[in-house]
């Protein structure tokens, strides 16, 4: 039989650190699911080697997969590969050419536009027009698409964590007439 025993992490790196801590050390667990974000990872990482406890993470960032810590086990696809496949789709599947980056400040956002703005250059030849960069929680993200407008771009790509801001993109990209595939 599995019992499931739930610690919250508040979503914070120190949050992690004492639920990975109060599940390894006082629940005793035989192995946690949990760690969505890479940086609660990073954090948690070197806890998970101490106390032999198994990790089954969802962070995405390819520096995870550097430690290579026998510990932790992640099951979604690192943001390098998935920046390879967004630019391949993009231009091999859609046809694009006159391509945009738009992604947030945090580290998942300029590590994956990044790592997109490499394959496109290495594979196709081919540079970003502009690279906007907001902060999470922006409400309006006007004056960033008016200079990916202005580019001509035919084709947007996002990385940013928080939903609420993509909605808020995809909103704003349709209010004003701007005519892109957005990834």
């Amino acid at each position: 039989p599995v019992r499931l025993i739930y610690e919250d992490d508040k979503g914070t790196n120190p949050g992690i650190i004492a639920a990975v801590n109060k599940l390894a050390y006082e629940r005793k667990v035989v192995a946690i699911l949990g760690c969505a974000r890479s940086t609660q990872v990073h954090a948690v990482h070197t806890l998970a080697t101490e106390a032999k406890v198994p990790i089954i993470y969802g962070g995405t960032a390819w520096s995870i997969r550097e430690l290579k810590n026998p510990w932790l086990f992640g099951i979604r696809t690192n943001d390098r590969e998935r920046a390879a496949v967004l630019a391949t789709y993009l231009v091999e599947g859609l046809g694009h050419k006159k391509i945009a980056s738009l992604h947030s400040d945090e580290a998942y956002g300029q590590g994956g536009s990044q790592e997109t703005a490499k394959v496109l250059a290495s594979k196709y030849g081919i540079e970003p027009l502009i690279d906007q960069m907001f902060a999470r929680g922006t409400k309006d993200y006007t004056p960033q698409l008016l200079k990916i407008k202005q580019t001509g771009a035919t084709a947007v790509y996002v990385w940013s964590p928080n939903p609420e801001d993509d909605g808020i993109i995809l909103r704003q990209i349709k209010q004003l007439g701007l005519n892109v595939d957005v990834i």
